[in-house]
């Protein structure tokens, strides 16, 4: 019996997707936004005990150094800038190690998106991204159009945290990103972790020829950036807003700098004292089932794929038993690799898939697609999976980790938890496989010094805080953020329904909330904007012709009174007609398909052909997005088409430029599900 070992391969993995914004966008279109959200509080789950309520911190502890003045050398921008936007670019310059402001210094990347409104207010949002290790800066311009409803009277200050992206230095590990693509063809359990393992000790050895001192590179010490930067640029307070870890760097920079924090908004939330890898195989098990009975509980999901946990669980085993080497595509290099599929890598394929909320819909699709052999689906999503791989900065990753997150526990403990889950997703981990190349071992291994165990405290603060959570978020479960909440005496905690781990990534309603609260932060922010939002999935609309298939979303409804469908919104925002015609090419396909639909409509086209790599269809002849321009600045008409054997099949999307900025993942999500069925068949034999 051949299998993987997916908790110690998990554990690792869990930080391969970004917990803000990739690197570089993989869906076809402009924007990976999505809305599915609304609010719930709960109190605590008894599996994860909440600290008692303490005294508020009244001092800081320790206190920094303040010989150091840390200064803003202004540079070029390391991205376009838009003609209509005022950013400043460049580097702060601070202490290596802030208790020795004598010593080394480092140059931390720096963004400020300002504020030109008549209202503007003098404290900005700084954002803290996740990881540890997320790289920031290059993805500026998209990170100040996301966050716009945020920051609307306030500067926005963006920054990559020491030994991160285009922070001086950075602490990357090529070599174990190239292991994670050599190990994903690999059988053997124990070949993959002496690979990657191997890889890791590779990295330091060379961070350390470098001269550099890994011990540096902490939480503690990003607190203390975090002021310097404010400093340097002479705001006097901040509103601090981090998820992820950067919820976490987030609690650390109140707890040293609380006098300068003017409000706090974490999501996602990771708190200090909660030790994550050894709570992460308990975590995201119950997040994968959590999602599973979520579709078994809504009847038409639990119609279109049901006993949906009884299959998952059969796919595991049977993947387990025979795996199926499959073929899977770069979505972002196009690079194609051979991926052995084994049961534990659809499980951890979901769990990372739960990082993007715009994809968790068509998980339940995906599930059955695999039960039932067809394997292109969650080779799309895999693709997209391995786009993730260069996200994060690991030499910093590992530093924070091996210094922060395993004071008090041990492999044992590690053990423990892997021994609570149910026994068809504890995999095949060998404890000798674990202890050799688990994480206990690389922090054996990894040459920093380990935080005192007071780090481990609490979080105590009136600070008025925001905590915003996700429901099915595999890493960072609504649990972690009620323990936070329990001593944070001013906040206020939302569970947002259907959403994973990126809450302000994926849903615009959150961005408003967080926006309303930074403005007022001596009240709840309105809620009203998720009243009508609910977890949903994807049903698969099947063609009557049986050309294609296609998803149909949640709360999408379905026209077919005409010869063709039309698939709309729940806000009636976007309109998606759906033809086939014959063509051969694009400009032929977009006449044709206009022929059906609206004879007298008149724009100028423009055909951008480019590789759709998270297409179901991407073995199709050709893709393109056409787009159209109408000169009514209240429409924007787009459409996406595919070219295969004399016929092109084509989706036209009518909506207006405000819905494409907050909902255009939705649109993403139709082509990445869309697929031909002639691409499905077999090839006859000769």
């Amino acid at each position: 019996m051949i299998r993987k070992a997916p908790i110690i391969l998990l554990v690792l993995l869990l930080t391969l997707v970004s917990c803000a914004t990739p690197t570089e966008t993989v869906s076809p279109t402009i924007t990976t936004e999505t809305i599915i959200d609304a609010p719930v509080t709960t109190e605590p789950s008894s599996e994860l005990e909440a600290e008692p309520t303490l005294p508020p911190t009244e001092e800081p502890q320790p206190e920094p150094p303040t010989e150091f003045e840390s200064t803003f050398e202004v540079g070029p921008c390391p991205f376009n800038v838009p003609s209509d936007a005022y950013v400043e670019c460049g580097h702060v310059v601070v202490p290596e190690d802030h208790s020795q402001p004598d010593g080394a210094s480092i140059r931390l990347a720096v963004v400020v998106i300002n504020d030109l409104s008549e209202d503007h207010q003098p404290d900005p949002v700084i954002l803290l991204t996740g990881g540890p290790g997320e790289k920031a800066v290059e993805n500026g311009v998209l990170l100040g159009y996301l966050f716009q409803h945020v920051h609307p009277n306030r500067d926005l200050i963006i920054f990559d945290q020491r030994g991160v992206g285009l922070s001086e230095p950075a602490l990357e590990c090529p070599d174990w990103v190239q292991a994670q693509y050599e190990i994903l063809d690999e059988a053997d359990p124990f070949v993959s972790g002496e690979i990657t393992f191997d890889a890791l000790l590779a990295c330091r050895d060379d961070l350390l020829d470098e001269g550099y001192n890994l011990s540096a590179y902490n939480t503690t010490q990003s607190a203390h950036d975090v002021n310097a930067i404010r400093t340097a640029l002479g705001y006097e307070e901040l509103n601090v807003f981090g998820g992820s870890y950067g919820s976490f760097l987030a609690q650390e920079v109140v707890r040293q700098h609380q006098d300068v924090v003017r409000s706090l908004v974490i999501n996602s939330v990771w708190p200090l004292e909660v030790n994550f890898l050894v709570n992460a195989p308990l975590v995201t098990t119950n997040a994968v089932l959590d999602m599973l009975a979520a579709c078994e509980a809504d009847p038409d999901c639990s119609q279109a794929y049901p006993n949906l946990e009884d299959v998952f669980s059969e796919v595991v085993e049977t993947l387990n038993d025979e795996p199926e080497m499959i073929s899977v595509t770069h979505a972002v290099s196009g690079e194609q690799y051979d991926v052995l599929l084994t049961g534990d890598r659809v499980f951890s394929t979901l769990v990372g898939l739960l990082y993007q909320t715009q994809l968790i819909p068509m998980l339940p699709q995906a599930i059955y697609n695999v039960s039932n052999q067809d394997y292109a689906l969650i080779g799309q999503l895999l693709g997209v999976h391995l786009s993730l791989y260069e996200a994060l900065s690991r030499g910093m990753e590992f530093s924070v980790l091996c210094a922060e997150d395993v004071i008090g526990v041990d492999v044992s403990d590690q053990l423990d938890a892997i021994a609570q889950l149910p026994d068809e997703y504890q995999g095949d981990d060998d404890e000798e496989l674990i202890r050799k190349f688990g994480i206990f071992a690389i922090c054996e291994e990894w040459p920093v010094e380990l935080a005192d165990p007071s780090f481990k405290e609490p979080l105590v603060s009136d600070i008025p805080a925001l905590l915003l959570e996700g429901e099915f978020d595999p890493v960072t479960p609504t649990e972690f953020a009620e323990i936070a909440a329990k001593n944070l005496s001013n906040s206020y905690l939302f569970e947002f329904p259907g959403v994973g781990h990126n809450i302000t990534a994926a849903t615009d309603c959150s961005r408003q909330m967080i926006g309303a609260f930074i403005d007022d932060p001596s009240q709840a922010p309105s809620a009203t904007c998720v009243d009508d939002l609910s977890t949903g999935f994807n049903l698969l609309y099947e063609d009557p012709a049986g050309l294609y298939t296609v998803p149909l979303q949640p709360g999408w409804t379905l026209d077919e009174s005409a010869s063709y469908p039309v698939m709309t919104s729940p806000d009636g925002g976007i309109a998606a007609s759906l033809v086939v015609v014959e063509a051969d090419n694009f400009t032929d396909a977009s006449d044709a398909a206009w022929e059906i639909i609206d004879p007298d409509f008149d724009s100028q086209l423009t055909v951008s052909e480019r590789p759709c790599r998270t297409c179901a269809a991407d073995d199709a002849d050709a893709f393109a997005l056409l787009t159209y321009e109408t000169g009514d600045e209240s429409e924007f008409i787009l459409a996406a088409a595919w070219l295969h054997d004399g016929k092109a099949y084509v989706i036209i999307y009518e909506t207006d430029p405000a819905t494409l900025e907050t909902d255009g993942a939705l649109i993403d999500m139709m082509i990445i599900g869309f697929s031909i069925a002639a691409l499905d068949e077999p090839a006859s034999e000769e």
